[in-house]
């Protein structure tokens, strides 16, 4: 578990706990209600909010899976119930046992024969043949059979299901974070429950019974209490409000009014939380998303109009359009991802109990079944995502709700399947416990995170790199809900006034928010009613940076790239100063040297990337997302002063500085990176540090060797180190080279030429031959003979 903010929405949904404000649509209020009242009963008690939170989600993770092995039982109960035959139950009953329960059901006699027994010889009886026998009454519809307790194996069978539902690998990383999918799943399981319950304590075709008025009840506010978390989970309501709502004749409809009416009523008791999002939007919390105090507000955060009602993700956002094709395909990875987690078995359990309740009419399992199938097709139609590996990442997050479903159906099948198999079955009550706590020891390396604290260090080193009284303008997830957190639950630089990009273009983020943030609320400081270029009201982002860029008392950082489709800003300087961009007039000289003193401080800051800080690279996770973040940091810092420092024109001893400060970035870039795969550097980055080096040579070389101390005895150990990262950072980028198959290129041909030579191409000085540099004899040839002479990457520092 996080010991600190989390990715994804983790930091939004804590801060807004923090501030009790609405999240982004639809709004989560259950979820918001139930983690403001967990702060305020634990406090600081057990550490900061986001750990504290984290802890609940966990809880909640772990009740879902609970709930998900309750489901499973109970839906093995009703395969029992609807028509399952004795030896199935685990009883070794005979072939006379099952006709006589036939026969009873029937209303036979017990003897094979049917109730009446006809009269022998026939024909009309005459009045002397004695008193007449009483007419026997029409069989009445038998009462079905209560649940029964499960045989041991399948009881184990739904243990082993709901553990591997808890410890797969997408259940289980939603549970390290507070997330809403640990909630909707414990929700959703509920539902399923109450429904399937619903459906197997039917005693009446017609009429319902105290215990299914009571379950209708119950459903309807977890209904409600469903659609105040995730709406996703209304397909799973839409299914069991129709089944319940046409079982039995229509009975709830048409013959129940006073159970109809207290189960509407639940309904509106479990969609109540909605209301609380209207109060916090009359009292325009900080950092609220919409405008939830007019009924058109309310209507479009719920509705999640801003995003898309029917769509996982706007176009103009990371949508695309939806074909056949695509669907299937997402159909296709979601069984896959199903099969993955229950070890390729849970696949054919859920087909062995589709059928078998289709073929014994057990409603209780078709409702489920029903809901499994249905959320599988309509979700994978809804979500018109992308095929890269963060969306992929993100569209299995959806499929969690699939899988309560699945994980259930696959635990009660999976019992079906060892029905009958006797030694196998009894051995099974041993090896099922066992088959438990698999997926727990396979997964918990891959989803350990109480050591991963890079979220909570990056907004840290933001932060910290922020002048008092700035701007922060921020866009993408990462940087808004991290920062978002910080500030709002640790109460980091609050003199700082943090403004989301994406939600300042929206009409009602002047008049809810604008006057929580006073750089901005001043007179003319915000330009117009919202960030839209096309809007004749609003304002190109150029307009605000005019108006906000250049004061002394507030100055403009900005993490995160602008808005896309307003491209008027891009006449203003990012400066990479820090882990966020300083804005800078155009025109606008940059002193070089304060540059690179602000870069050595935020350096000092920051520090070297620490691996053990979060997790190995796995593609489309939040962690590398934050990994590249510093990759960029580090890239664009020494890349603006390998622009820069060849023409610079100060003092030797500043120019030795801002070099200095240049290598340090590079070197801790190449902590950060990784030599091949998604974090490898580009040639031209190894190129322009060689380059940064050579001139820290040359300048060196300049330099009295008194202004390395008494003697001057440490200005060839320094020209040494220098020429040592020199021939480092080019090294890399021949063996860059040599991998692509690219010795010839321009860029390659001129640093081999330095690497055979040995020599640094500003200060002249050769290398090749003096004590400490023997690992240039590598290289030695290859500017004539091209990758056949060389291209391994050699560590200078072996001498």
């Amino acid at each position: 578990m996080f010991r600190s903010v989390g990715g994804g929405d983790s930091g939004e949904l804590v801060a807004t706990a923090c501030t009790q404000s609405t999240s982004h649509p639809p709004g989560y209020p259950l979820l918001l209600l139930l983690n403001g009242a967990v702060l305020r009963v634990v406090g600081e008690d057990w550490g900061p909010p986001a750990l504290v939170l984290n802890g609940f989600n966990a809880l909640l993770g772990a009740l879902a899976s609970t709930s998900v092995f309750l489901c499973g039982v109970l839906l093995s109960q009703t395969m029992e119930k609807f028509g399952a035959g004795v030896e199935e139950r685990g009883g070794g009953g005979s072939v006379e046992d099952i006709i006589k329960e036939l026969e009873s059901a029937s209303g036979g006699d017990g003897n094979g024969r049917g109730g009446k027994k006809k009269k022998k010889g026939g024909g009309k009886k005459s009045g002397l043949d004695g008193p007449k026998t009483p007419p026997t009454p029409s069989p009445q519809p038998p009462t079905p059979k209560p649940l029964q307790p499960l045989p041991t194996y399948k009881f184990y069978a739904c243990m082993t299901f709901a553990s591997m539902f808890g410890f797969s690998v997408g259940i289980w990383e939603y549970s390290t974070q507070l997330e809403v999918f640990p909630l909707n799943n414990l929700l959703c399981s509920l539902l399923l429950m109450t429904t399937a319950k619903f459906m197997a304590s039917q005693t009446d075709p017609k009429c319902l019974n105290d215990s299914q008025r009571g379950l209708s009840v119950l459903g309807g506010l977890l209904c409600g209490l469903c659609m105040c978390n995730q709406h996703t989970s209304s397909i799973f309501v839409i299914v069991c409000v129709l089944a319940v709502a046409t079982s039995m004749e229509r009975a709830l409809l048409e013959r129940d009014v006073k159970t109809l009416a207290a189960t509407a009523a639940a309904t509106l008791v479990g969609l109540s939380p909605y209301l609380y999002l209207v109060v916090r939007s009359n009292a325009k919390a900080i950092d609220g998303w919409g405008d939830q105090s007019t009924l058109e507000g309310f209507l479009t955060h719920f509705l999640r109009k801003e995003y898309g009602t029917f769509v996982l993700a706007s176009e103009w956002e990371s949508g695309e359009e939806q074909d056949a094709g695509k669907v299937m395909k997402r159909l296709w990875l979601n069984a896959q991802q199903f099969n993955k987690d229950t070890f390729y078995v849970g696949g054919i359990a859920a087909a062995r109990f589709a059928w078998g309740a289709g073929a014994r009419g057990n409603r209780a399992g078709a409702v489920v079944v029903t809901c499994w199938v249905g959320y599988s097709i309509f979700f994978n139609y809804l979500a018109n995502l992308t095929f890269s590996k963060l969306h992929l990442n993100i569209l299995g997050r959806m499929w969690q709700q699939c899988s309560v479903a699945g994980f259930a159906i696959g635990g009660a099948g999976t019992g079906m399947l060892l029905c009958g198999c006797g030694p196998v079955s009894r051995s099974l009550r041993v090896v099922f416990p066992l088959l438990s706590v698999v997926p727990l020891i396979l997964n918990f390396k891959a989803m350990d995170r109480s050591h991963v604290s890079v979220f909570s260090t990056y907004a840290r080193n933001v932060l910290s790199g922020i002048p008092p009284n700035a701007t922060l303008m921020v866009n993408d997830d990462m940087n808004c809900n991290t920062l978002h957190y910080m500030m709002r639950c640790e109460g980091l630089r609050p003199d700082v006034d943090l403004l989301k990009i994406p939600l300042i273009t929206y009409d009602w983020w002047k008049p809810m928010q604008l006057e929580h943030f006073p750089n901005v609320r001043a007179y003319g400081r915000f330009p117009g009613t919202r960030h839209h270029p096309y809007d004749p009201s609003g304002f190109a982002m150029k307009t605000f940076l005019d108006v906000n860029v250049g004061r002394e008392d507030a100055e403009v950082y900005v993490a995160g790239d602008w808005k896309h489709g307003d491209d008027s800003q891009d006449v203003y300087q990012r400066i990479p100063v820090g882990l966020a961009d300083k804005v800078v007039a155009p025109g606008e000289e940059v002193d070089l040297y304060k540059f690179a003193k602000t870069v050595g401080d935020n350096l000092d800051k920051v520090g070297r990337f620490d691996k053990a800080s979060t997790i190995d690279i796995v593609e489309g996770s939040w962690e590398l997302v934050m990994r590249v973040k510093y990759q960029n940091y580090f890239l664009r810092a020494s890349h603006y002063i390998a622009s820069n420092v060849v023409s610079f024109r100060g003092k030797s001893k500043r120019k030795v500085r801002i070099c200095k400060v240049a290598i340090r970035a590079y070197e801790y870039l190449m902590d950060v990176s990784e030599d091949e795969g998604v974090l490898e550097i580009s040639r031209s980055s190894w190129r322009n540090a060689g380059v940064v080096a050579a001139v820290l040579g040359k300048e060196l070389e300049g330099l009295s060797e008194d202004s390395f101390g008494e003697g001057g005895e440490g200005k060839e150990e320094e020209l040494r180190k220098t020429a040592k990262d020199m021939f480092k950072f080019w090294g890399e980028l021949w063996g860059a080279c040599v991998r692509e198959g690219e010795t010839g290129a321009t860029d390659c041909k001129e640093i081999s030429l330095f690497l055979d030579h040995g020599v640094n191409p500003y200060s002249q000085r050769k290398w090749r031959g003096e004590e400490g540099f023997g690992f240039l004899k590598d290289w030695a040839g290859i500017y004539d003979q091209g990758a056949s002479a060389g291209g391994v990457v050699v560590n200078p520092d072996r001498g």
